[in-house]
């Protein structure tokens, strides 16, 4: 006999008729879920499916670029040269957010990080003592 508290979890049972034993086999299938739970994460992404490669090209060259010679600091010449450049695709090419399946690793957990640089670290003690 078996007993069960969710029957719906199980969707075959059964009684085997064995001619060695004096006992039945008895048995339960349970049921097994099909659907998958996948974690999606959503990024946002450039399309350059449909871009206008000369209009593109037109609008980088007629950019003003002699903004980042009147600076003299480099970062604030690449702070420039990043802005102008996502003005530009951002015109051609915009952000569009995409949803993505998660591949998470092992080491992807923090807490599985925590536990392997703890444990090295119980290592290094050990060799130092």
């Amino acid at each position: 006999m078996i007993i069960v508290n969710r029957p719906n979890f199980y969707e075959n049972s059964g009684i085997i008729r064995t001619t060695i034993s004096d006992h039945d086999l008895v048995y339960a299938v349970k049921r097994i879920k099909n659907k998958v739970k996948k974690m999606y994460e959503t990024r946002l992404v450039r399309d350059f499916k449909n871009i206008n490669l000369d209009e593109t090209i037109r609008s980088i060259t007629d950019a003003p670029w002699w903004c980042i010679e009147k600076t003299d600091d480099i970062e604030n010449k690449f702070e420039l040269f990043c802005e102008i450049m996502k003005i530009i695709l951002t015109k051609y090419a915009p952000l569009k957010k995409v949803r993505t399946k998660i591949t998470k690793t092992i080491m992807d957990d923090e807490g599985i990080c925590r536990k392997c640089s703890s444990n090295e670290q119980i290592e290094t003690r050990s060799y130092k003592t």
